[in-house]
């Protein structure tokens, strides 16, 4: 929820009034959930989303600079070496 509140965050930065922004961020969950019903090629879903040229694919290529899906990688990466550190405490 955090990445959500700081979409929401900013978009009230800009100047969209709170509720506004909530209800953006809110409903762009919610045709994400949509999208992905009964679809699990998130691939070729990420792929049908951007335009060349467009948006989606700008934002997305930089993240991908920035690292964003390498520290994301990195980030599941420690979660799980904590879980697998508890499962074999455990036993």
């Amino acid at each position: 929820y955090e990445t959500l509140d700081g979409i929401a965050r900013w978009l009230v930065e800009q100047g969209v009034p709170q509720a506004q922004a909530a209800d953006y961020v809110a409903g762009l969950v919610a045709a994400w959930g949509a999208a992905t019903a009964g679809q699990r090629d998130f691939a070729r879903l990420r792929a049908e989303s951007q335009t060349r040229g467009g948006l989606n694919e700008q934002a997305m290529a930089l993240l991908a600079a920035q690292g964003h899906f390498a520290r994301l990688h990195e980030t599941l990466d420690a979660v799980l070496a904590r879980l697998t550190a508890a499962e074999r405490s455990e036993k």
